[in-house]
């Protein structure tokens, strides 16, 4: 059996550092990197993978124990490293975080060697498990063409063997929701809620369900009874800020992302939903009431941004596109709003970045956007050329070497988000 090698052990008091280290040297751990905050643990993972991270909650810094917490589980190299949470004042929503993800566990203090070695030991077996059976789960749940009340029989079979066989059974409705099979993965979900009425995972992936189905009324209904059982959930709180931004409740979206940026400052999506709310707003209240208000979330995005370009802010233009790509949902609007930035830099005279945006737009799956592939194709022959080309104001911002011709910053009716 596969043995731990290497582990990560993040702790503020040098005491407890210690005796934790000596712990994870005597179960038998080759390497033990001890840190004492959470930021030089972060910049770390970019350099090497660890067979398991032990916590603490409470640390010093601008990184807390929750958030990093939150950033390993959204993390692809740690979304199923073991990790044990060490705290003597972890908080019942606390445990309810642990509980929404595989291969944790709380590790209460005082510690004692006896505790530590049953508690790695326990996330360390389910690891394990996940390791050797993670691509058959894949490849079942891709292949899986069956009626939905097979796919429960499937579940039953594979994760028989588990460990732990809820969270298992969670990861293949998740696997199925991100195959698009949204009937199957429902199901999956309904049956565990079965078994755990509170199961936190469930509910969210039922809300991300309802959401696909277009029902925001439901999937908004089911994440807040999701975060009221586990508050802390990052991810989860950005989706319903999501929800909230495109339902134009700008104010509930507000409240939201403030929340995830008190957990985690640094978080991105969150920082881009405060970013979208406030050029809103802005846009609302400097616009006159002859301006004619987009209807669907995608083309305000849109607008908002082209307001600032028009007012001459081109940086901040951009930025309000690059926050919008955050929460844009189908693959045209993405192509779309790709394409802005690109016209955005090529306004600003940068043609490195503006073949790099065109470029992304021409490649959004599903979307094939011409306009995209057409500029793509003549910046790179002005290159050659060693020119510097620019496209008619048709296309949406003024050209790169027109600044005088600002009526043409919108994009026309026909090519509006």
């Amino acid at each position: 059996m596969e043995t731990p090698k290497r582990i990560a052990i993040l702790e503020d008091d040098e005491v407890t550092l210690k005796l934790i280290a000596s712990f994870a040297k005597k179960l038998g751990f080759e390497a033990v990197d001890t840190f004492t905050m959470a930021e030089d643990l972060w910049a770390r993972l970019s350099e090497v993978n660890y067979d398991g991270i032990v916590m603490d909650w409470q640390l010093p810094g601008e990184l807390s124990g929750l958030a990093l917490y939150n950033r390993l589980r959204k993390h692809a190299e740690a979304s199923v490293t073991p990790i044990l949470v060490c705290s003597g004042t972890v908080q019942l929503e606390d445990f309810a975080l642990l509980k929404e993800f595989p291969c944790s566990d709380l590790l209460p203090k005082p510690i004692t060697y006896e505790r530590f070695e049953k508690s790695f030991n326990k996330v360390w077996d389910e690891y394990l498990w996940y390791e050797d059976h993670f691509e058959d789960l894949k490849m079942l749940t891709e292949a899986l063409e069956t009626k939905a009340q097979d796919a429960v029989k499937h579940v039953n079979r594979i994760v028989r063997d588990c460990p732990n066989p809820l969270p298992a059974s969670v990861m293949i409705g998740k696997l199925l929701l991100q195959d698009g099979k949204l009937e199957e993965a429902k199901l999956v979900f309904e049956k565990l809620l079965k078994v755990d009425k509170l199961n936190v995972a469930c509910l969210t992936g039922l809300g991300k369900i309802a959401l696909l189905k277009g029902d925001s009324a439901l999937a908004l209904d089911t994440l807040k009874r999701a975060q009221e059982i586990s508050p802390h959930n990052m991810e989860r709180l950005c989706l319903l800020g999501s929800i909230h931004l495109e339902k134009m409740s700008l104010d509930d979206a507000k409240d939201v992302f403030d929340q995830a940026l008190q957990m985690d400052g640094a978080d991105k999506l969150a920082t881009a939903g405060i970013t979208v709310v406030e050029n809103v707003k802005a846009f609302f209240k400097e616009s006159n009431k002859s301006v004619s208000v987009p209807t669907s979330f995608a083309s305000l995005m849109n607008t908002t941004a082209v307001a600032k370009v028009r007012l001459g802010y081109l940086k901040e233009g951009i930025e309000q596109y690059l926050a919008a790509l955050y929460f844009v949902t189908t693959p045209t609007d993405k192509a779309r709003l790709m394409f802005n930035i690109g016209l955005g830099h090529l306004k600003g005279k940068n043609h490195k970045e503006a073949l790099r945006w065109f470029d992304h737009s021409a490649k959004v799956p599903g979307a094939d956007f011409k306009r995209s592939k057409q500029l793509v194709k003549r910046l790179e022959e002005a290159r050659i050329k060693k020119t510097a080309p620019s496209p008619p104001p048709a296309f949406g911002l003024p050209a790169a070497d027109d600044d005088d011709h600002t009526e043409d910053v919108d994009l026309p009716n026909d090519e509006a988000i």
